[in-house]
């Protein structure tokens, strides 16, 4: 749900930080539940969904821009 509906809602200021993560916090929370299960490196955010997102963002671009 996006940030801003989310605003609306009264409780938003008591559940604001579980709602919209850093990077840092979901590449943490992937380093302790999901990685050790799925098999997947440490600090996957980092080393390949930002590459992945980054390239993605590129491909759109160029889609609609040029």
């Amino acid at each position: 749900m996006s940030q801003f509906i989310q605003k609306r809602d009264p409780k938003y200021s008591e559940v604001k930080e579980e709602t919209a993560w850093s990077m840092d916090r979901f590449n943490d929370y992937l380093n302790e539940t999901v990685a050790p299960t799925k098999d997947l490196p440490q600090d996957w955010v980092y080393g390949h969904l930002d590459v992945s997102f980054y390239s993605l963002c590129q491909l759109t671009y160029a889609v609609f821009y040029q």
